[in-house]
């Protein structure tokens, strides 16, 4: 198996992105149906960004990058790498 920092063999540069996009699904379609049946709002979104932060480390996991690199434009939406 290949490691994280660029070496050859396996399908892990495909297999965790997509892996990644199969969390952030699955938490939004979580919270989308439990906001459907009339759940909190505020729980409906700490479990939407809970999965996009799970999808975030998988795919930083994958490209050799630390963790929280993704994350740190998620904070807060008002952080200087989001005031274009």
């Amino acid at each position: 198996m290949a490691s994280g920092s660029g070496g050859g063999g396996g399908d892990w540069h495909v297999a965790l992105p997509a892996a990644a996009l199969w969390a952030e699904r699955a938490g939004e379609l979580a919270t989308g149906s439990a906001e459907r049946a009339g759940a909190l709002r505020r729980p409906a979104i700490a479990l939407r960004m809970a999965a996009r932060r799970a999808a975030s480390a998988l795919l930083a996991a994958g490209s050799g990058r630390p963790v929280g690199h993704r994350l740190a434009r998620d904070r807060h939406p008002k952080t200087p790498s989001r005031a274009f």
